[in-house]
């Protein structure tokens, strides 16, 4: 067998091993008594799994963990027990299927790679059967369990018959396990914390809904919300120790992040996080406008559930079980602050389609702008007695007769004055005398005046 193959089948056993290891072991042994790896190129060097003591050890755990492996919680119980032993196992398969005349550098070289092999796939395994825990029901478990022996059983056929292509498989699945793997720790370890609080802190133990909010922000987040604001004064109204969950459109924020969430005084449209990535220490607003805010209770973590149908955010902040009255508080206070933030925008709208909405909702219309004439600039004046373009007024009826007044007099000599000027009127009336005398000593004191 060529290199590539060698290389396949190693790497192929020892991935295999991780997921499991006593059926690995198994089908082995049924393959060297059944005669493959003759057909493989790898006879003598598997052997000794072919002794019946082993084939009949390996098919009696394998019923063991066939059974524990369907049970919610024994399972995860299962595969941390055998943290140690799968990648032994994968490491002794790999080393044997390369023979006795393998050199030391290749045995090196083969063990390195067999022993990350089997340690990725151990804990990809091992933290997807936690995640399947957090949720009671024990179907999950019992699907995912026979998926894990098919695939075993699928990638084992794939390194007898086709090793070279089982290298190229089983590399870019162990490519693709390193790179899960921050994801992978950070599912593990969040997970095992809300598990390990749940133990210590019963969910029953409460004592009502607490008055306040702690709002002390450890230095870490303090020194970043200093950053965010620039050096200006804030004021935290609460801040809450999580971890978070299920994440889209939520910036830094991923899945299965310890930090601390804090709400700022004034700032209701928004909340802060503030926690750590790659060794990294960030802070990371979430939006609220126009978001809902629920409640929800899991098996093993109590959930804040923050989504936006406009922006399509979705954060699931998660505490754990003893929290569950400061998650009913946490959840009470988003929903005020999201009532403050829609009473003065509607979801996704901003200030312009707001007042654009309010004036076509208006009875009142505006008149369209007047043309400007040639000439006139800006101090034309519309004449009072012109109609405007396109408008008529209505015919008014005719009124009887009986109804008119008098109409003046224009004749020449009539006592109507309208069109007089007004000194001819004092020169030509002189008011009436009304009997009263004029004393002489007024005209004097008029001409020395």
């Amino acid at each position: 067998m060529d290199l590539l193959g060698t290389l396949g089948v190693a790497l192929g056993l020892a991935m295999l091993a991780g997921i499991n290891l006593y059926l690995t072991i198994f089908l082995t042994g049924l393959a060297v008594k059944l005669g493959w790896f003759q057909d493989a190129g790898l006879a003598g060097a598997l052997d000794g799994f072919g002794h019946p003591a082993v084939i009949a050890v390996a098919l009696g755990l394998f019923i063991v963990q066939f059974i524990i492996d369907k049970i919610p919680w024994l399972d995860s119980l299962w595969d941390s027990i055998h943290t140690f032993l799968k990648p032994a196992g994968g490491v002794l398969l790999a080393l044997t299927s390369l023979g006795p005349d393998a050199g030391a550098v290749s045995q090196v070289f083969v063990a390195m790679l067999a022993l990350a092999g089997s340690l990725l796939t151990h804990g990809v395994k091992a933290s997807t059967r936690l995640a399947i825990n957090t949720s009671p029901e024990p179907f999950s478990n019992i699907g995912a369990s026979v998926a894990e022996d098919l695939l075993v059983i699928g990638g084992f056929m794939l390194l007898i018959h086709y090793p070279a292509v089982a290298f190229l498989v089983f590399a870019a699945a162990l490519a693709l396990f390193v790179y899960l793997t921050p994801r992978v720790t950070r599912s593990i370890r969040a997970i095992l914390w809300l598990i390990w609080k749940k133990l210590r802190v019963p969910a029953g133990d409460r004592d009502g809904k607490p008055k306040s909010l702690p709002a002390k922000p450890s230095p870490d987040a303090e020194a970043l919300l200093q950053t965010e604001f620039g050096g200006e004064k804030y004021h935290v109204d609460w801040c809450i120790h999580c971890v978070t969950g299920k994440t889209r459109n939520s910036g830094q924020i991923c899945r299965n992040l310890f930090g601390e969430l804090i709400a700022i005084r004034g700032q209701d449209d928004k909340l802060f996080f503030a926690g750590s990535r790659k060794f990294r220490r960030f802070i990371e607003a979430i939006d609220l406008g126009g978001a809902l805010a629920t409640h929800e209770s899991r098996f093993i973590s109590e959930g804040i559930v923050i989504h936006n149908r406009h922006s399509k955010l979705h954060t699931v902040l998660r505490f754990h079980r003893g929290q569950g009255e400061i998650a009913e508080r946490v959840a009470e206070d988003l929903q005020d602050r999201i009532a403050n933030t829609s009473d003065l925008h509607e979801p996704g709208e901003t200030e312009a389609e707001s007042g654009d909405k309010d004036a076509a909702e208006s009875p009142i219309t505006a008149a369209p702008p007047a043309e400007e004439s040639d000439g006139a600039g800006e101090d034309a004046q519309l004449d009072p007695n012109s109609e405007p373009e396109g408008f008529q007024l209505p015919p008014l009826a005719p009124l009887p007769s009986s109804s008119l007044p008098p109409a003046p007099s224009t004749e020449p000599g009539s006592d109507d004055s309208e069109d007089k000027d007004p000194d001819e009127i004092d020169a030509e009336d002189p008011p009436a005398d009304d009997g009263s005398k004029v004393d002489p000593g007024d005209d004097a004191d008029r001409e020395k005046n």
